[in-house]
């Protein structure tokens, strides 16, 4: 009877343990899933990654730049692909954080434009602004769990690759 009783106890756990097992793989397709359907609303989107390149589409550019505390003055000068400054945007006193800008390129070829850079001062002291690549999602995928986003730029990148999404 003790011998039948620990066999059966067993079978019992071991039948325990493909249910939790088989429910635990129900959980992980749900998750997966979730997350495919997640990672469509990404599309359209603007992904933020470090980098002074410029999105152009028609005649507006769009970048982004992350200050490390705010600012009292902020200058972004857009750079052409000689090292010349085109054209330089003012955008005043900025909070600590992530702030996106525009700027129309209207009359500017823009094969010129090689991208963006940050100067920021607070009371006339440099601080660190990292400049910040805005680029729409064109697609999403997944390969081997991962999410990757396919970016209008051509580029192909972890979603832990973002830093953002505007």
């Amino acid at each position: 009877n003790a011998q039948m009783t620990t066999q059966m106890t067993q079978i019992s756990t071991v039948s325990g343990i493909e249910q939790l097992n088989a429910t635990l793989q129900s959980m992980a397709d749900q998750y997966s899933a979730m997350q495919a359907i997640q990672g469509t609303s990404l599309i359209g989107r603007h992904a933020m990654v470090e980098g002074s390149s410029l999105y152009i589409s028609g005649d507006a550019a769009q970048g982004a730049i992350q200050l490390d505390k705010a600012a009292t003055n902020v200058t972004v000068d857009i750079v052409g692909t000689n090292g010349a400054v085109i054209d330089s945007i003012d955008l005043g006193a900025l909070g600590a954080g992530q702030h996106a800008f525009g700027w129309d390129a209207t009359g500017v070829d823009v094969s010129t434009v090689k991208g963006f850079s940050v100067r920021a001062t607070d009371g006339g002291k440099a601080i660190t602004a990292t400049p910040m690549s805005l680029v729409p999602v064109s697609s999403v995928s997944y390969q081997d769990g991962t999410m990757t986003l396919q970016l209008a730029n051509g580029k192909r990148l972890a979603y832990d690759q973002i830093d953002g999404f505007m």
